[in-house]
């Protein structure tokens, strides 16, 4: 009878390790489905703001070529009111400022296409870094499911284990 004291406590210690086990990877398996939202969501506003920076940078392209479309109109006509400089300097004064500013325009234009460029680049970074973290904690959460599947399993041969005991020691 000690015997069965013995053995009857074994598989109730038993049986709690298990339980705090198999708690303890619940737990851990909805901290890393916490994870994996998070930066799934993460990486759909990074995927947004990519889009806008897109959308931007093509505006930007579309408003350059209209720029430089408009600035080489302007050239031409500066080189016919060349001909008639004497009548017409004024004119050419202020068209020559009209240039100026479009150039400037564009250098800004340049400028920001280029910082743009270097924050798309950098989003693309950090895409690419979030796709492999996520990669990571799936593979991390299939490991965990596994080990819980594998400590289920175990569980349910320990639980038979000590039905088939007790099923001995009661006949």
């Amino acid at each position: 009878q000690q015997q069965l004291q013995l053995s009857e406590q074994s598989a109730e210690s038993e049986r709690t390790t298990s339980k705090a086990r198999e708690n303890t990877l619940l737990d851990e398996n909805n901290k890393l489905i916490f994870k994996l939202s998070a930066k799934e969501e993460q990486l759909a506003s990074v995927q947004l703001m990519n889009e806008d920076l897109e959308s931007t940078k093509n505006i930007l392209q579309q408003k350059t070529a209209k720029l430089d479309k408009e600035l080489r109109a302007l050239r031409c006509k500066c080189d016919d009111l060349e001909k008639c400089r004497n009548k017409m300097s004024l004119e050419i004064s202020s068209l020559k400022t009209v240039i100026q500013d479009r150039d400037d325009m564009l250098s800004k234009i340049d400028s920001k296409l280029e910082s743009m460029a270097e924050v798309l680049h950098l989003r693309t970074l950090e895409n690419d870094v979030l796709i492999v973290e996520q990669k990571e904690l799936k593979a991390e959460l299939e490991r965990m499911n596994t080990k819980f599947q594998k400590e289920t399993s175990e569980v349910l041969r320990l639980r038979k284990l000590m039905r088939k005991a007790e099923a001995e020691t009661t006949s």
